[in-house]
């Protein structure tokens, strides 16, 4: 195994890159190396607010392990994309702190009109349908 120093200097490294790649604003606000459980948690957060920690499996390699970064990287990409939308959609629209309830996860919004909330077993799921509800598809 790796020095942990050097691979939380790879999953950052992984991770700044696909939002590069992505082209997608979100800031990594920390790593915590789960050593017992071969598995990095990842915080971050966007122009929203605080994002899902991400919880990434140590790979058997190094390539694994980037390829797990970057997987749970893009999840997080696409709620970050998804936000963006509705805020551009929306006349102000104001996205409510994150709630995971059991295994269930709650994502919601306030907008003029009242609240809309969506209840899934992901938070990307749940941006989804409240996307969906302001495109109206």
């Amino acid at each position: 195994m790796e020095s942990p120093d050097l691979c939380r200097t790879e999953v950052e490294r992984a991770f700044v890159q696909t939002s590069i790649d992505l082209n997608v604003a979100v800031t990594m606000d920390g790593i915590d190396s789960l050593v017992n459980q071969r598995k990095f948690r990842i915080h971050c957060h966007d122009l929203y607010g605080d994002l899902p920690d991400l919880l990434v499996a140590e790979g058997s390699d190094s390539y694994l392990t980037m390829k797990n970064v970057r997987h749970a990287a893009c999840k997080i990409m696409a709620i970050t994309h998804m936000r963006s939308e509705i805020s551009r959609l929306l006349p102000e629209p104001r996205l409510l702190p994150r709630v995971i309830r059991g295994k269930a996860a709650i994502g919601g919004m306030k907008i003029e009109s009242g609240l809309s909330l969506a209840e899934v077993d992901t938070l990307l799921e749940g941006y989804r349908h409240l996307t969906r509800r302001v495109v109206g598809a």
